[in-house]
């Protein structure tokens, strides 16, 4: 008896302890489980930019070629209960009145309308102003949008616009995330707008002289490689690109020089900041096509010396009607020589 006693109290705390074990196990199991539908259900989608600004392109002393200019459009809620007052108050800071702005409110069969578009920065905070001050701040919404500005206007157009192809997903690349906006690398060119601007009045004067198809060229610093200056006459505004021809796009001192050398046009690209991340040399050659061909006489090329710079200037014309040979392109090399020099550069 007293064997079969003591054999029953041994059990007892086993018995317990498993007990506890288990309730423990379940305890974990179910926790998991828990855990798991819970994650499931506090899933949040990631935040994706909403903006992406395109990069900037600049020339070699930083002044901008291509860059995005902000521009915002004005809507009101045709449903607003105080639109005899929103009319009035936007009236003050836009070219309609407010009579204007009610009939076309009370026309629409939408619920937001366009009353403006293309508002700068300081137009739409003195809007906002206004309607949080006047308490008519939900009657309102405004769309704001990046709009490709050339400063430059057709100095340099050729090379911008090829620029603008060849690096498209690098000035604007994929939204990113956990940001609102995402910001394009920008790319610093070698091209000197200020050597650029004499060049094209150069060429201008050329082709005004010889009337040819068109005329082409470019200037290089000789002790670098870079390219300060390239063009084709007839140039183009890249502000109105829908009035451009696909022939006139295509910078044709590119196609001539496959034999002159390779020639820096891109500096860098950068990030936002301005913090250098790739060193870049896109060359002459990347350009290059090798279906043209020149005759002697309807090109130069020619080196400039000074204890400042040494440039090489190349310059040619096709088909002239006037004045062919190389005479009428030494007086434009003069011309730049004399431009060069005004500007220190030589």
């Amino acid at each position: 008896m007293g064997s079969s006693t003591n054999k029953g109290n041994i059990s007892t705390p086993m018995m317990v302890i498993s007990l506890l074990t288990l309730a423990v196990l379940v305890i974990c199991v179910a926790t998991m489980m828990l855990g798991q539908r819970g994650g499931k259900g506090h899933y949040e989608n990631p935040i994706v930019a909403q903006d992406v600004i395109r990069g900037t392109i600049y020339d070699r002393n930083g002044r901008a070629l291509a860059i995005q200019v902000p521009q915002s459009s004005l809507y009101i809620k045709t449903a607003s209960q105080n639109l005899e007052e929103l009319s009035q108050v936007l009236s003050l800071y836009l070219d309609i009145t407010p009579g204007a702005i009610e009939n076309k409110a009370k026309a629409s069969s939408s619920s937001l309308l366009l009353i403006a578009k293309d508002l700068s920065e300081t137009q739409i905070q003195a809007i906002r102003e206004a309607m949080t001050r006047y308490g008519l701040s939900d009657d309102i919404y405004i769309h704001k949008t990046y709009n490709r500005t050339y400063p430059a206007a057709f100095h340099a157009s050729q090379i911008i616009e090829e620029i603008e192809s060849i690096y498209d997903s690098i000035l604007t690349p994929l939204p990113g995330y956990n940001e609102n906006i995402t910001y394009g690398k920008n790319i610093h060119l070698t091209i000197d707008l200020d050597v650029q601007y004499l060049l094209d009045l150069a060429l201008q004067s050329l082709y005004e002289l010889q009337m040819p198809t068109y005329c082409t060229a470019y200037i290089k610093d000789k002790k670098t490689s870079q390219i300060l200056a390239c063009t084709t006459y007839p140039f183009y505004d890249l502000n109105n690109s829908k009035a451009i021809e696909d022939e006139n796009r295509i910078n044709k001192a590119f196609c001539y020089v496959t034999g002159l050398g390779r020639s820096t046009i891109i500096k860098a690209i950068t990030d936002h900041e301005n913090t250098t991340i790739i060193s870049e040399n896109i060359g002459l050659n990347d350009f290059t096509r090798n279906d043209l061909v020149l005759d002697s006489e309807n090109y130069i090329l020619r080196t400039l010396e000074s204890q400042k710079g040494e440039y090489e200037i190349f310059i040619a014309s096709e088909n002239a009607k006037h004045y062919s040979g190389n005479s009428v392109m030494e007086y434009v090399i003069t011309s730049l020589s004399e431009g060069l020099t005004s500007q220190n550069k030589l």
